[in-house]
């Protein structure tokens, strides 16, 4: 009589055995991120002195044929901009960046550091999306 209440246990082993495992479902977070079609960055001399006028160069680079892009710049106290061209409407294609000079005046030594942003408004009609780099002018903090 003791057998016959092992032999359900067995058979819900068994068939528990044979069906698989369900897949692991994947996270958001486990998921890569699609990159976006643009990009905004920024190219500088490689010698950045203090209190120097130098051209910094905002690049935006599209993977995508004919990307209608409209860049411009934020600009922040502390800093001053001898030339730029305030905002810029163009189409990017992968052949062609975007490249748009900005000349400014470096902050003195010891000045806190001021950020410089370029940003990209990509699309339109709802459906658009911005992107954009910023660039730390002056000297930072030493790490704490």
């Amino acid at each position: 009589m003791t057998a016959m209440p092992v032999r359900p246990a067995i058979l819900a082993l068994l068939l528990f055995a044979l069906v698989p495992a369900p897949v692991r479902a994947t996270r958001p977070t486990d998921v890569c991120k699609p990159l976006p079609g643009t990009e905004v960055r920024w190219e500088t001399p490689a010698d950045l002195t203090p209190g120097a006028t130098v051209t910094l160069t905002a690049v935006v680079t599209s993977r995508f044929p004919e990307n209608r892009v409209r860049l411009g710049f934020l600009v922040p106290d502390g800093i001053r901009v001898v030339g730029f061209v305030p905002e810029v409407d163009a189409v990017v294609s992968p052949d062609t960046p975007l490249r748009v000079p900005v000349t400014v005046v470096l902050p003195a030594a010891g000045a806190p550091p001021v950020f410089l942003t370029a940003e990209a408004r990509v699309g339109g009609n709802g459906g658009g999306y911005r992107v954009g780099s910023q660039l730390v002018l002056g000297e930072r903090a030493p790490p704490t």
